[in-house]
């Protein structure tokens, strides 16, 4: 849905991935999968957070997920 605009898409096929990615590269903005697989959106955002990079820039991190019960919107909040 995004590549027809006019931003900069970058893809990670696991939150292994991103996390590798997001040592070598500055974002505006995270587009997360709650779902992934080795190692889950929920674990890739709290070790994001954790690390100096997280801290430092405060990239803002959306949730995806298909998951539409309460206690999965909570947990993303």
């Amino acid at each position: 849905m995004l590549a027809p605009t006019a931003v900069t898409i970058t893809m990670a096929n696991d939150g292994l991935g991103a996390l590798k990615t997001l040592k070598n590269n500055v974002f505006d903005l995270i587009l997360m999968d709650c779902h992934m697989p080795n190692m889950d959106g929920y674990e890739c955002t709290i070790r994001i957070r954790e690390s100096v990079m997280g801290a430092d820039t405060r990239v803002p991190i959306i949730a995806i997920t298909g998951d539409a019960h309460a206690e999965d919107r909570q947990r993303c909040l």
